[in-house]
């Protein structure tokens, strides 16, 4: 191979090189904005400790329109003052306004600013913030990236670069009380509800019997309250549950109207009032009436036609403790902040869907428990008015409340199973993946 030849493979080879090795040196030269919930996902999938992030210049509490100039930076991280490229923030502040200070910072909207392609080769940068005119708390996020000089974006050069995030808040000069969480204060008020339930048992306990008021007379009080199969205390029990139930749905209603008291008003996200709708209506249907009036049949039925009790004692109990049962399922999504979004009918195809929450799906499970329990108790409710009525009484001498009870069992005969067999094939379609309600599986 002559000299010339030599050279042209030389020159060839070097700009292939090229080719192949700028594109790992080039990286996005501006910030980018929108990053306040994801973060700085295109350097890393998660935060690193390793960098840590800051914003000196806030004060503690903020004067009304009043401007503060702030300092955001960041050590640690692959950064190195060698690379081209060091790093790079995303600040967000839910009030005031956030301005640049010279060439590094460039704004977004008056909430968000970043770095410029001029301000990514260092890891501190200035700006200002003017505070609201009005008593506001004010969150700032911060994000900042610290990174290793490699990024192209596009080919994933952006390998071993770390991201951290840093949430801050300043006060107004009059303290405002912070937002509570709307499935915060519902899972107080229940727990609340549930204990002056507590007192109260214990206080009819008290008045029962003042002089034997111990542990050792009230603990088989209990017991026998719990276990009891007589359908007088059955009914009690489906009174109190009926009771505490439509408290527990009268406060989400409440919070519902609280939402919709003052126009454009943010007590509830969007997704917490469907939440909160969907449980409201859970509640007081199958959690608070249809209880109210097992209490009433309990009570009334087996007296009317001279019977001394329903016709299968224990399955009466087992279908009153069902309920607990399915409204724990029911409110599970409550306790953690996903609760059913659905509409307490619960339609199809939506409610398999993936934009469903997961609360959903316990929802559902719950609802099945209290299907189950509307079965055993209509089975028994039938089976007492047809075969325990006291000699003599025909059908046409059943007292009008019997003869409701009866019928509205017979039409629940008619609903219960389509309803049950429904939400069975919905668990299915959520837990186990089948296709009774997927539109593309015909």
């Amino acid at each position: 191979m002559n000299k010339k030849s030599m050279r042209t493979l030389l020159v060839l080879s070097a700009i292939t090189m090229a080719m192949i090795v700028s594109p790992a040196v080039v990286s996005y030269p501006a910030g980018i904005q929108g990053v306040k919930d994801s973060g700085c996902n295109c350097h890393g999938a998660t935060t690193s400790s390793e960098v840590v992030p800051s914003i000196t210049g806030l004060p503690d509490q903020y004067n009304y329109s009043e401007s503060y100039e702030i300092v955001v930076s960041f050590v640690g991280g692959p950064t190195s003052p060698t690379n081209s490229n060091q790093g790079g923030f995303n600040l967000w502040v839910s009030d005031g306004e956030l301005l640049p200070s010279d060439a590094t910072v460039q704004s977004y909207n008056p909430n968000e600013v970043s770095h410029t392609e001029a301000g990514n080769d260092q890891t501190s940068w200035t700006l200002t913030w003017t505070s609201p005119s009005s008593d506001r708390n004010v969150e700032f996020i911060l994000h900042t990236n610290s990174v290793n000089g490699n990024a192209d974006g596009a080919n994933g050069g952006s390998s071993g670069d770390m991201w951290n995030k840093l949430t801050a808040k300043v006060s107004p000069p009059v303290l405002v009380l912070e937002e509570a969480d709307p499935f915060v204060v519902l899972s107080t008020l229940i727990l609340v509800s549930a204990i002056l339930l507590a007192f109260t048992l214990a206080y009819v306990f008290y008045r029962t019997n003042p002089e034997s008021f111990t542990w050792d007379y009230f603990a088989p009080w209990i017991a026998d309250w719990l276990t009891t199969t007589d359908h007088k205390k059955v009914g009690t029990l489906y009174f109190v549950a009926g009771l505490f139930f439509l408290g527990v749905g009268g406060i989400m209603a409440m919070m519902i109207r609280i939402q919709l008291a003052v126009p454009g008003n943010d007590f509830l996200t969007q997704d917490q009032y469907n939440q909160f709708f969907t449980l409201h209506g859970t509640t007081m249907i199958f959690l608070a009436a249809m209880p109210l009036i097992n209490g009433f049949a309990n009570w009334m039925v087996p007296l009317q036609i001279g019977a001394p009790d329903l016709a299968l004692p224990r399955m009466n109990a087992m279908s009153f403790w069902l309920q607990p049962v399915g409204a724990l399922l029911i409110f599970t999504g409550v306790f953690s902040g996903q609760g059913a979004d659905t509409g307490w009918t619960g339609y199809a195809p939506y409610v398999v869907s993936e934009t469903a929450h997961m609360g959903t799906t316990m929802w559902v499970a719950g609802q099945i428990m209290l299907v189950a329990s509307s079965t055993l108790t209509g089975i028994n409710f039938l089976t007492t008015i047809a075969v325990m009525r006291a000699p003599g009484m025909g059908w046409l001498q059943m007292p009008l409340f019997t003869w409701s009870i009866l019928v509205a069992n017979l039409m629940l005969f008619l609903s219960i199973p389509a309803f049950g067999i429904g939400l069975i094939q919905v668990y299915l379609d959520r837990v186990i993946g089948t296709a009774f309600y997927d539109i593309s599986a015909g």
